[in-house]
């Protein structure tokens, strides 16, 4: 308790400082809102995925600046003549599929909030997204892949594409080297959205000049390597395969051109491609109909695509609730997660199942006498209308679809503003209201270094509608307000993962010490063998259960970012490994969470895909599905999702299933050639020849050094292959460029 109060003045005093600061900042920018109320759907708040030994954090990709000259915005079009409206008016598109455009816009823009709808396009603004491999390897023998025991050969993801999309990557770490200090990480694509630029680069002596796209965040470097780095006894899961770095601002529309550049670069080379994305957005609709969900399942139609569950499973910030005669409203209080709640930021998103309306109102609760100081009026709002309570007595609207009222009571309490707005979403044909919030106060509660006031939510609904209610858990959580329903993390599923053709991953504990360079071991009271309760969940409402994996993500020891280790010098208690090659010096840390079991996934996936080429995502979901270990304790905690992760038993099970039907190209029976047809089953390769022509047959290993070579003139022949050794083989006829792939127990 000692502790915590110790805790606490400090950030009482941290706040002290940082309020003369906003109150001035208020006064100059004219209580300038950092949201627009009516793009309230489009601009949301998302949390990083946040290690729990948080070296970096990344937080100033938190909130926007004022120095900003674009944002990103995901726009979907009715025709073609929108395109050439937008790109007159100065939009730059970036990327499109099909009707689905990812755009830069000037600030100075001005194509709000009127013309929604009325000149053909509708825009979803990007949203902020939230942010030990020794000892991960063992877990269901995923080390076995990569030695090739009770395999045919070893997999390393070797012909594979391994891309992230993240911020704080270190090019130039041993990790990403191969034997001849050559990179391994073929490209790397940078997105300053608030500038509207776009870097790339692709050869080392770019990325010596380029450097790093942060000194002050590592996340990248320390993803990328579980997912694919190659030196040491902390290498990752796929270190045979080529890497593709994307970073951004960590908008969804930074992700989604980040993926489109490891795709490109996959298909220029004539490689599948594995994309993780370690971040999460918890409010949105989680039923996969946003934008950035439609964009991303295209995606996934061609690369198999990997993203985090979410931190979540620990946190009080959803609330699902049915009402009915007897409960026709719930509250909450919304409380910031530093706690002392000087200055509230953030949004609550409230979403009917369907168009049934809610009403919905905002207020102030006095934490001090726990009595309600002042509630504003029920809201019922459609089409993007907005309402705005304000300190502000010269606030105008920025449209006329915004309601300002200026408070007295409100600028007693607040500096800034509280707002809600509604509509029903063109999308999903679902009711919703978000409250959005940017205000700070000075009033202390006598009790502590705390605030005296919080802001509080009330939904209201008929009898028989349910109202789902999302914080952004970066920087809102929610308590129970007396007498009303109890929030959770039941819905604490990321909405950036919700959609269709994405692989989400929760995480288990696998080790509870880890090593450092002091010479001491650090022990934490954790149990290898569990379900980590910060993992995130839900059943959604179409009942599919989420995660649909879970892998090894807690104190995973993996790479940190040089650049970041000379702005941010951590101690050697910190510090996991270290070595030093040609003079320089390289760092290895612990994390832990989501954003470590997600290219745990991913990595093994690349490997997967280096066996059989033509695997699916749903391909995988079926593997996974069927693989999927449940042998775990409390069977019924639903963070385990669908199950656990088993690498080696799903890699085996797919060549079982697939290697004898999937060619060399994924498509078929490409191995057909002028009415012949290969076949192969058990370890008999037939031919088929109904006309008799005389045919040569090659098989040749995967490097394409021939073994056997046959001819026949018989209709029917049959080779049997029982003395070649287990392995992946290919068949062709001579004359036809396509091979059959298969695989011999």
């Amino acid at each position: 308790m000692e502790r915590e109060k110790k805790y606490l003045t400090f950030l009482y005093i941290c706040n002290m400082f940082y309020n003369k600061i906003v109150q001035h900042s208020f006064r100059f920018l004219n209580m300038k809102r950092l949201f627009s109320p009516f793009l309230y759907g489009f601009l949301m708040l998302s949390p990083l995925l946040l290690p729990s030994q948080a070296y970096g954090r990344g937080d100033s990709e938190s909130r926007p600046s004022d120095t900003d000259t674009h944002y990103a915005a995901i726009i979907k079009i009715d025709s073609e003549d929108a395109v050439s409206s937008l790109t007159d008016a100065g939009v730059e598109i970036l990327r499109r599929r099909d009707n689905l455009l990812l755009c830069y816009i000037p600030v100075s823009l001005d194509i709000f909030p009127e013309t929604r709808g009325e000149r053909g396009f509708k825009i979803e603004r990007g949203r902020k997204v939230s942010r030990s491999m020794d000892k991960a390897r063992e877990w269901f023998n995923a080390d076995y892949i990569h030695s090739g025991r009770e395999l045919p050969m070893p997999y390393t993801g070797e012909g594979v594409v391994t891309g992230i999309c993240d911020v704080g990557i270190d090019p130039l770490h041993i990790s990403f080297l191969d034997a001849d200090g050559e990179p391994r990480i073929k490209r790397i694509v940078q997105y300053k959205e608030g500038s509207g630029e776009r870097i790339v680069l692709n050869s080392k002596d770019d990325y010596t000049a380029w450097v790093t796209d942060t000194p002050d965040n590592w996340h990248a470097t320390h993803v990328a390597n579980i997912m694919a780095g190659s030196y040491g006894p902390y290498k990752g899961m796929a270190p045979g395969s080529e890497m593709v770095i994307t970073t951004s601002q960590l908008t969804d529309v930074g992700l989604l051109c980040g993926a489109e550049d490891i795709l490109e670069y996959a298909q220029e080379n004539g490689k599948r491609a594995v994309i993780n994305m370690s971040m999460a957005n918890y409010i949105g609709p989680h039923d996969g109909t946003a934008l950035f969900s439609q964009y991303l399942a295209k995606i996934g139609e061609e690369a198999i695509v990997v993203l985090s569950a979410g931190n979540g499973g620990r946190k009080d910030f959803t609330l699902p609730f049915d009402f009915t005669d007897t409960a026709r409203t719930t509250s909450l209080a919304l409380y910031s997660t530093d706690w002392v709640q000087f200055n509230p930021y953030g949004a609550t998103d409230v979403w009917s199942i369907d168009d049934t309306p809610l009403q919905v109102r905002f207020g102030i609760q006095d934490a001090q006498q726990q009595t309600i100081f002042k509630m504003f009026p029920w809201q019922e709002l459609y089409e993007g209308n907005t309402f705005v309570v304000t300190s502000d007595p010269d606030r105008l609207p920025s449209s006329n679809r915004e309601t300002v009222i200026y408070d007295e009571d409100f600028a007693h309490v607040y500096s800034g503003w509280f707002s809600l707005t509604g509509e029903i979403n063109p999308e999903n044909g679902r009711y919703r209201m978000i409250m959005e919030y940017d205000a700070h106060t000075d009033h202390v509660a006598s009790q502590g270094p705390w605030a005296r006031y919080v802001p509080v939510i009330e939904v209201s609904g008929a009898p028989g509608a349910h109202a789902d209610i999302y914080g952004d858990f970066q920087y809102t959580v929610f308590r129970a307000m007396p007498g009303g329903a109890e929030p959770s993390s039941i819905l604490s599923f990321s909405d950036l993962a919700s959609g269709e053709n994405v692989i989400s991953v929760g995480m288990f504990v696998n080790r509870n010490t880890r090593p450092s360079v002091s010479g001491d071991d650090y022990t934490d009271d954790v149990a290898p063998g569990t379900i980590w309760p910060g993992s995130s969940y839900s059943t959604l409402n179409d009942g599919r259960v989420m995660p649909i994996t879970v892998a090894p993500g807690y104190s995973i020891v993996s790479a940190i970012s040089n650049p970041f280790y000379a702005a941010h010098p951590i101690g050697p208690e910190q510090i996991n490994a270290e070595t030093t090659v040609n003079g320089k010096q390289y760092f290895w840390a612990t994390n832990s969470g989501t954003s470590m079991s997600a290219p745990y996934v991913a990595g093994t996936l690349a490997c997967w895909l280096e066996a059989l080429p033509g695997l699916t995502t749903k391909d995988i979901i079926r593997i996974m599905a069927d693989t999927n270990r449940h042998d775990y304790p409390d069977p019924e905690n639903p963070r385990h999702g669908q199950g656990w992760f088993n690498p080696l038993e799903g890699l085996k099970t797919a060549l079982k299933a697939y290697s004898g039907i999937t060619d060399i190209n994924g498509a078929g029976d490409k191995a057909n050639y002028d009415n012949r047809k290969l076949t192969f089953s058990g370890s008999i390769l037939s031919l088929w020849n109904p006309e008799m022509k005389d045919t040569r047959i090659f098989v040749t290993d995967i490097s394409g050094q021939v073994l056997l070579s046959l001819e026949s003139s018989f209709s029917m022949e049959e080779i049997s292959l029982s003395h070649f050794v287990p392995g992946i083989y290919l068949a062709h006829i001579e004359g036809s460029n396509k091979s059959l792939k298969f695989l011999l127990l």
